[in-house]
């Protein structure tokens, strides 16, 4: 019943953007709300659409639907709107009218995101020539099919500068310090006709764009870079099929230095007593270099692009090695205009949503200056750290963790794969719970303390982990039923945290565990995000569970990885504290994961990261959250309304909830709101942030606020 209660409250909510679509002339409709530029009558649960919705909802902001004729009608009253996204995928053709309305829009103070394909084609369904309609807008030239032909979108790495990537909320781990040497900077990666292909400077990999396919997305797999396995800590399974990819000689492209945005960033959080909240400054916090977005396992990921040629006068933000321009934003007469040369939507669909939340994060907060509803309760920054339990050997680890006093920290959520074997059915070296009594005393111990015992699958560890797939579910859902009863007879309590074995989540268990009443799961798709509603196949299959990315550190996650791969403790270290460092900073959650086996190796490591914790902790910066407690709020939040009307010197804020508000908390920019009144309903206004107000709500089902303008 909750299942299909979140799916249809889900499809309401997007369908209510309908009442909210802009009616010409009228004043204030929704003056807090993004547009999202759609064709008449196109579908909005077409998933190319309701990925910005759900992104949107996630990170707080509310999103209304514009039709093109709506727009092109609604004149002046358009500049009551914050900001207008021009969407990749679903509005690949514009005709001729549209884009001048959308050059005025901006030419008379409008801000828009224009992200990838949007309106390549023209009404006779050809690129324009010679290039881009919006090309004058955007800052550089691209759509250069006329010239380039199918050699127009690029597939390369992406770099920026390191402060850059973490304000587009790429975290410490998501990239990789670029190399300053010339020649190939990629993993060799084979495509569908089996050609070993690799960036370098005389060699570069291509999609195939067309008329018909203008975007060159079709038969491109991205999803690719997030299909591989964990064994014992590695990662293995790493073959590389990206699909409908070619390659060829180098194009011409523009130049272009990304920006380093460290003067520009928030300063370091304070306490109440002004001074710093972070214990101390690493040397990976404060060194800005270029650095190339990076994944798990691959190293530095590749995305598609337009190639871009000529002079760019705007701010450049993220660049592409081969290419020329990825994204930046460049002023356009009394507007501006935020250029995303990635297919965000797509890419979420493909189980890559960093992009598309970073960019909307940084839209509505550096370029708009918006108020934003947070994912955490009361705003609050902090981790969950997911410790697996694989099979026997990691038991008398986790004694020894005992002996350190490591499980004194937390709550963390701990999974366990319950069954008797591992690799192969009857090998004797699986946890055998409800068989083992070291293994259920020690169960007890940690709930004692506070954690959360889930399931990690899947019975038999290695077992699921090799074979489980999306075409025998027939077989393999005993193995979730089994583990399910194991864990909750042991605990007593409901098991609702779930991890993959060897990551392995084929899309059918997901599906059971979203009717079998678990709240979240560890996942290797969405890497470098806080916790989601999973994009994919493209599409969202299961709105009732929520992921939860697990976050590497460069190409590696675990003790394990970091032992294999000879990366110094120093590096760990200090990667551990920047990823703290950097969820405070931005108010966010991320998930790391141990086993008890690697952990042991690490002592040192473990000392110093939980007392770095402890430092925060004390002052009110971080926490340890579990996936059930995020979860179970964010199901909450889900059901909040808000609105923010302008009433001309300021802002009325208005939020309600069926159940409670309780430690809803709305952040506003110190830059554009005044300080916060409340003046209806029960809330705390936080002022020690130097970014933002912070308006937590109390008890209560209803809230009302207000907040001048900054003039």
């Amino acid at each position: 019943m909750l299942v299909k209660s979140i799916r249809f409250l889900r499809t309401c909510l997007i369908l209510c953007s309908l009442c909210l679509a802009i009616v010409p002339g009228r004043a204030n409709a929704a003056s807090n709300q993004l547009l999202l530029l759609l064709p008449d009558n196109f579908t909005l649960t077409d998933p190319r659409v309701s990925a910005w919705f759900d992104a949107a909802s996630e990170e707080g902001l509310q999103l209304s639907v514009m039709y093109d004729s709506q727009f092109e009608q609604a004149g002046t009253s358009l500049q009551e709107y914050r900001g207008l996204i021009l969407p990749d995928q679903v509005h690949t053709v514009a005709d001729d009218a549209l884009v001048t309305a959308i050059q005025n829009y901006v030419l008379n103070g409008g801000h828009v995101m224009l992200v990838y394909d949007f309106g390549v084609l023209t009404s006779t369904g050809f690129y324009s020539v010679p290039q881009s309609r919006f090309s004058s807008m955007a800052g550089v030239s691209y759509v250069l099919y006329n010239s380039l032909g199918g050699n127009m979108i690029g597939l390369g790495p992406v770099t920026g500068m390191g402060s850059t990537l973490r304000t587009l909320q790429v975290p410490p781990g998501k990239s990789m310090t670029w190399p300053t040497s010339t020649g190939s900077t990629t993993a060799t990666v084979t495509t569908s006709a089996s050609v070993s292909v690799a960036a370098s400077s005389a060699q570069v990999l291509y999609l195939r764009p067309s008329p018909t396919n203008p975007g060159g997305l079709a038969g491109y797999n991205h999803n690719a870079y997030f299909n591989y396995k964990t064994e014992n800590g590695l990662a293995t399974n790493i073959s590389l099929n990206l699909g409908r990819v070619s390659k060829g000689a180098k194009v011409k492209s523009g130049t272009y230095t990304a920006t380093s945005t460290k003067s520009k960033t928030a300063s370091t959080p304070t306490t109440s007593t002004g001074t710093s909240a972070l214990a101390t400054t690493t040397t990976a916090a404060t060194t800005d270099v270029l650095e190339g977005i990076s994944g798990y396992v691959y190293g530095f990921l590749t995305y598609p692009s337009f190639v871009t040629q000529g002079t760019y006068s705007g701010t450049a933000l993220l660049t592409s090695p081969n290419f020329g321009l990825v994204a930046g934003y460049n002023p356009y007469g009394s507007g501006g205009v935020l250029f995303v040369n990635m297919p965000l939507s797509y890419l979420e669909g493909q189980t890559d949503g960093m992009p598309l939340h970073g960019f909307l994060h940084y839209f509505t907060t550096s370029v708009l200056s918006m108020p934003h509803l947070s994912l955490e309760p009361k705003a609050q920054a902090g981790m969950v750290l997911n410790w697996h339990f694989c099979a026997e050997e990691m038991i008398q680890p986790a004694l020894y963790l005992k002996s350190l006093g490591i499980w004194n920290n937390g709550p963390f959520s701990i999974v366990v794969t319950a069954g008797p074997d591992d690799a192969a059915i009857g090998d004797g070296l699986g946890i055998n719970l409800t068989n083992n009594t070291q293994a259920e005393q020690l169960m007890q111990y940690l709930l004692g303390l506070g954690h959360n015992i889930g399931s990690h699958g899947g019975w038999d560890h290695d077992y699921w982990g090799a074979n489980a797939s999306e075409t025998d579910q027939s077989t393999f859902q005993q193995y979730l039923t089994l583990n399910h009863q194991a864990v909750q007879s042991v605990t007593g309590k409901p098991d609702v945290e779930w991890a993959a074995p060897e990551g392995n989540t084929p899309t059918w268990a997901a599906t059971w565990l979203e009717s079998n009443g678990y709240s979240g799961y560890y996942f290797t798709g969405h890497t470098g995000m806080a916790q989601t509603r999973a994009y994919r196949n493209g599409a969202l299959l299961n709105p009732g569970i929520w992921a939860f990315p697990v976050m590497p550190f460069g190409k590696y996650a675990t003790f394990e990885e970091f032992q294999e791969f000879g990366v110094s403790t120093t590096d760990v270290t200090n990667w551990y504290e920047s990823l703290m460092n950097f969820v405070v900073a931005n108010r966010t959650t991320r998930l790391i994961y141990m086993h008890p086996l690697g952990a042991s190796w690490y002592p040192n490591i473990l000392t110093t990261i939980f007392s770095y914790a402890n430092t925060l902790i004390a002052t009110g910066q971080y926490k340890w959250y579990t996936m059930d407690q995020l979860t179970q709020f964010d199901r909450r939040r889900l059901l909040v309304t808000w609105t923010a009307t302008d009433t001309g010197s300021g802002w009325s804020f208005s939020a309600s909830q069926p159940t409670s508000l309780q430690d809803m908390t709305w952040l506003l920019p110190k830059n554009a709101y005044q300080l916060p009144v409340v003046t209806g309903g029960s809330a705390t206004v936080v002022t020690t942030d130097p970014t933002n107000w912070l308006v937590i709500a109390g008890a209560g089902t209803a809230l009302t606020f207000t907040s001048a303008k900054v003039q």
